[in-house]
């Protein structure tokens, strides 16, 4: 296992993603986050999970 969501070197293709792109609510325009973070990326991967979003108050 390489440590990444227990998924095997085979499963996994351990890759830096260098930004998230996001949908703010109500909107139809791209915003990216920057992550700089090895994951496992892949078309079986789902290594992220999206909850509520609330804004600043």
């Amino acid at each position: 296992m390489n440590g990444q969501g227990g998924y095997t070197p085979e499963e996994c293709c351990l890759t830096t993603v260098p930004a998230l792109r996001i949908y703010p609510p109500s909107q139809k325009a791209s915003a990216d986050i920057a992550w700089n973070k090895r994951e496992c990326v892949g078309p079986t991967m789902q290594n992220l999970q999206v909850g509520p979003v609330h804004g600043n108050r």
